[in-house]
Protein backbone atom coordinates (compact mmCIF):
# COMPACT_ATOMS: atom_id res chain seq x y z
CA UNK A 1 0.00 0.00 0.00
CA UNK A 2 2.88 2.38 0.63
CA UNK A 3 3.95 2.03 -3.01
CA UNK A 4 0.76 3.66 -4.32
CA UNK A 5 0.84 7.45 -4.50
CA UNK A 6 -2.50 8.83 -3.16
CA UNK A 7 -2.86 10.86 -6.38
CA UNK A 8 -3.95 7.61 -8.07
CA UNK A 9 -6.90 7.00 -5.73
CA UNK A 10 -10.32 8.31 -6.67
CA UNK A 11 -13.61 7.11 -5.14
CA UNK A 12 -13.91 4.52 -2.33
CA UNK A 13 -16.68 1.89 -2.16
CA UNK A 14 -17.40 -0.64 0.61
CA UNK A 15 -17.77 -4.26 -0.43
CA UNK A 16 -19.88 -6.90 1.26
CA UNK A 17 -20.09 -10.63 0.60
CA UNK A 18 -22.59 -11.90 -1.94
CA UNK A 19 -25.07 -14.55 -0.95
CA UNK A 20 -23.22 -17.81 -0.14
CA UNK A 21 -19.83 -16.08 -0.43
CA UNK A 22 -19.21 -15.36 3.27
CA UNK A 23 -16.29 -17.79 3.50
CA UNK A 24 -14.46 -16.44 0.43
CA UNK A 25 -15.01 -12.87 1.64
CA UNK A 26 -13.70 -13.70 5.13
CA UNK A 27 -10.62 -15.50 3.74
CA UNK A 28 -9.70 -12.61 1.43
CA UNK A 29 -10.34 -10.07 4.20
CA UNK A 30 -8.13 -12.01 6.63
CA UNK A 31 -5.32 -12.34 4.07
CA UNK A 32 -5.33 -8.62 3.22
CA UNK A 33 -5.51 -7.63 6.90
CA UNK A 34 -2.62 -9.93 7.83
CA UNK A 35 -0.32 -8.98 4.96
CA UNK A 36 -1.25 -5.30 4.61
CA UNK A 37 -1.20 -5.81 0.85
CA UNK A 38 -3.50 -4.15 -1.68
CA UNK A 39 -5.04 -6.01 -4.59
CA UNK A 40 -5.03 -4.22 -7.94
CA UNK A 41 -7.58 -5.18 -10.55
CA UNK A 42 -10.22 -4.03 -12.98
CA UNK A 43 -13.98 -4.08 -12.89
CA UNK A 44 -16.86 -2.52 -14.79
CA UNK A 45 -18.65 0.36 -13.12
CA UNK A 46 -21.42 2.18 -14.98
CA UNK A 47 -20.43 0.51 -18.28
CA UNK A 48 -16.79 1.66 -18.01
CA UNK A 49 -13.83 -0.45 -17.04
CA UNK A 50 -12.15 0.91 -13.92
CA UNK A 51 -8.76 0.30 -12.36
CA UNK A 52 -9.30 -0.43 -8.66
CA UNK A 53 -7.39 -1.07 -5.46
CA UNK A 54 -8.86 -3.61 -3.03
CA UNK A 55 -7.85 -3.40 0.62
CA UNK A 56 -8.99 -4.24 4.15
CA UNK A 57 -10.20 -1.44 6.43
CA UNK A 58 -11.68 -1.91 9.90
CA UNK A 59 -12.86 -5.49 9.33
CA UNK A 60 -14.35 -4.90 5.88
CA UNK A 61 -13.21 -4.82 2.27
CA UNK A 62 -13.08 -1.57 0.41
CA UNK A 63 -12.21 -0.76 -3.18
CA UNK A 64 -11.12 2.58 -4.51
CA UNK A 65 -11.37 3.42 -8.14
CA UNK A 66 -8.03 4.63 -9.40
CA UNK A 67 -6.69 6.85 -12.12
CA UNK A 68 -4.66 5.24 -14.87
CA UNK A 69 -1.07 6.49 -15.12
CA UNK A 70 -1.81 8.59 -18.22
CA UNK A 71 -4.58 10.42 -16.31
CA UNK A 72 -2.19 11.71 -13.66
CA UNK A 73 -0.52 14.99 -14.48
CA UNK A 74 3.02 15.40 -13.22
CA UNK A 75 4.16 18.83 -12.00
CA UNK A 76 6.81 18.91 -14.74
CA UNK A 77 4.03 18.70 -17.35
CA UNK A 78 2.39 21.88 -16.08
CA UNK A 79 3.29 25.32 -17.27
CA UNK A 80 3.31 26.90 -13.83
CA UNK A 81 5.42 29.89 -12.94
CA UNK A 82 8.09 29.12 -10.38
CA UNK A 83 8.65 31.41 -7.41
CA UNK A 84 11.36 33.93 -8.25
CA UNK A 85 12.04 35.11 -4.71
CA UNK A 86 14.34 33.06 -2.52
CA UNK A 87 13.16 32.46 1.03
CA UNK A 88 15.41 33.88 3.72
CA UNK A 89 16.47 31.77 6.68
CA UNK A 90 14.35 33.99 8.95
CA UNK A 91 11.25 33.50 6.80
CA UNK A 92 11.83 29.74 6.60
CA UNK A 93 12.25 29.45 10.39
CA UNK A 94 9.11 31.51 11.03
CA UNK A 95 7.07 29.51 8.54
CA UNK A 96 8.35 26.28 10.12
CA UNK A 97 7.43 27.55 13.59
CA UNK A 98 3.94 28.49 12.42
CA UNK A 99 3.31 25.16 10.70
CA UNK A 100 4.65 23.27 13.74
CA UNK A 101 2.49 25.28 16.15
CA UNK A 102 -0.64 24.54 14.11
CA UNK A 103 0.05 20.81 13.69
CA UNK A 104 -2.64 18.53 15.16
CA UNK A 105 -4.14 15.10 14.64
CA UNK A 106 -6.54 14.94 11.69
CA UNK A 107 -10.20 14.67 12.70
CA UNK A 108 -12.52 14.57 9.67
CA UNK A 109 -15.49 15.49 11.90
CA UNK A 110 -13.98 18.97 12.33
CA UNK A 111 -14.65 19.77 8.66
CA UNK A 112 -18.12 20.44 7.31
CA UNK A 113 -19.25 20.73 3.70
CA UNK A 114 -20.21 24.40 3.97
CA UNK A 115 -20.88 24.64 0.23
CA UNK A 116 -23.53 21.91 0.51
CA UNK A 117 -25.02 23.58 3.59
CA UNK A 118 -25.31 26.91 1.75
CA UNK A 119 -26.90 25.24 -1.28
CA UNK A 120 -29.46 23.54 0.98
CA UNK A 121 -30.22 26.91 2.63
CA UNK A 122 -30.87 28.43 -0.80
CA UNK A 123 -33.08 25.49 -1.82
CA UNK A 124 -35.07 25.75 1.43
CA UNK A 125 -35.43 29.53 1.00
CA UNK A 126 -36.69 29.09 -2.58
CA UNK A 127 -39.09 26.37 -1.44
CA UNK A 128 -40.41 28.76 1.20
CA UNK A 129 -40.99 31.39 -1.50
CA UNK A 130 -38.26 33.80 -0.41
CA UNK A 131 -36.37 35.74 -3.07
CA UNK A 132 -32.71 34.78 -3.46
CA UNK A 133 -30.14 37.53 -3.96
CA UNK A 134 -26.65 36.62 -5.15
CA UNK A 135 -23.88 37.89 -2.87
CA UNK A 136 -21.66 40.68 -4.13
CA UNK A 137 -18.15 39.52 -4.94
CA UNK A 138 -15.57 41.53 -2.99
CA UNK A 139 -12.54 43.31 -4.33
CA UNK A 140 -9.11 41.71 -4.34
CA UNK A 141 -7.34 42.00 -1.00
CA UNK A 142 -4.51 44.53 -0.88
CA UNK A 143 -0.93 43.29 -0.67
CA UNK A 144 0.21 42.57 2.86
CA UNK A 145 3.49 42.10 4.68
CA UNK A 146 3.97 38.32 4.83
CA UNK A 147 6.55 38.49 7.62
CA UNK A 148 4.24 40.56 9.82
CA UNK A 149 1.40 38.10 9.24
CA UNK A 150 3.68 35.14 10.03
CA UNK A 151 4.85 36.76 13.27
CA UNK A 152 1.25 37.54 14.26
CA UNK A 153 0.10 33.99 13.45
CA UNK A 154 2.94 32.40 15.41
CA UNK A 155 2.31 34.49 18.51
CA UNK A 156 -1.41 33.78 18.29
CA UNK A 157 -0.88 30.05 17.73
CA UNK A 158 1.43 29.78 20.74
CA UNK A 159 -1.22 31.34 22.99
CA UNK A 160 -3.99 28.97 21.85
CA UNK A 161 -1.90 25.82 21.28
CA UNK A 162 -3.66 22.60 22.25
CA UNK A 163 -1.48 19.78 23.57
CA UNK A 164 -0.78 17.14 20.93
CA UNK A 165 -2.38 13.71 21.34
CA UNK A 166 0.12 11.00 22.18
Amino acid sequence: SDQIDPVFYDTPYWLGPQKDADEAYAVLLAALEKTGLVGIGRFALRTREQLVALYAVDGALRISTMRFHDEVIEPDDLDMPQPQKKVSDREAKMADALVSSLAAEFDPAEYDDTYRERVLEVVEAKAAGRQIVAPVVGEQAPETDLMALLEQSISGARKTKKPKAK
